[in-house]
């Protein structure tokens, strides 16, 4: 009625201005929890979680707001604390048992959404929450890729300490190493390289790292390739020389 949706705008603006107490008494006149703004396609506890504004997303919660909904435009209250680094939202959340892996805009699960964000606090609270570091989603994309193609290093990072595979290939064979060489993302390049990349693997064109650094003219990328592909060579001969002595 118009009424209701008169009633889900002013709780949607509430909550953009982060006005717990106008959201409580909102919330008492039988304001709908799961209200979606519009515009923006994104429910009023995606906002408050975006925001992270703490207090109204367990108001929310505590009025049976769904921490799964999806908006119109596929986020849902995870992916956007994740998005944005809200870290106490997140945890709030996870308390009223969202879904750790659920995918939302772009088929991002919220740890992607924090890989391609540099959200380093969030990412911990997921895996602690027993997020899967290596999901993947779409066309088989892990966190770790979407670190690699926005060259998020201090999230790029933290995934491999944490024990992200940095050999997993999407379903076009690409590794998270051939997809910072084609966006030219230096940094994570390198930080891969270091955890021991596997920079001979090919897509499914039959190109490696190391080509697809060179057809998009990314000549510093290809020089820390080359120079990561020697140390490993140099590695292979250390051994093979150990083993003749």
């Amino acid at each position: 009625s118009a009424m209701a949706s008169q009633a889900d705008e002013a709780l949607i603006d509430a909550v953009k201005e982060k006005d717990s107490k106008e959201v409580e008494g909102l919330l008492k006149a039988k304001a709908d929890p799961n209200a979606e703004d519009e515009d923006q396609g994104m429910t009023a506890l995606a906002w408050a979680a975006a925001f992270d504004d703490v207090a109204t997303c367990k108001l929310l919660l505590a009025a049976k707001a769904d921490p799964d909904a999806k908006g119109a435009n596929d986020s849902t209250p995870l992916t956007s604390a994740a998005a944005t680094g809200a870290c106490e939202s997140t945890k709030a959340l996870l308390d009223a048992k969202a879904t750790v892996d659920k995918t939302g805009t772009m088929l991002g699960t919220p740890i992607m959404w924090a890989a391609a964000e540099n959200q380093t606090e969030v990412i911990r609270e997921l895996i602690k929450a027993k997020a899967s570091i290596n999901v993947r989603k779409g066309e088989k994309i892990t966190p770790l890729m979407w670190a690699a193609e926005v060259n998020s290093l201090e999230a790029a990072k933290l995934l491999i300490e944490l024990k992200a595979n940095v050999n997993i290939q999407d379903a076009h064979g690409r590794t998270a190493t051939m997809i910072a060489s084609w966006n030219n993302s230096k940094e994570v390049a390198k930080i891969l390289v270091s955890a021991s990349a596997d920079l001979k693997k090919e897509d499914k064109d039959k190109k490696d790292a190391i080509t697809l650094a060179r057809m998009r003219r990314n000549y510093t990328m290809m020089n820390i390739l080359n120079d990561g592909l020697w140390a490993s060579l140099e590695k292979d001969v250390n051994a093979i020389n150990n083993l003749n002595l």
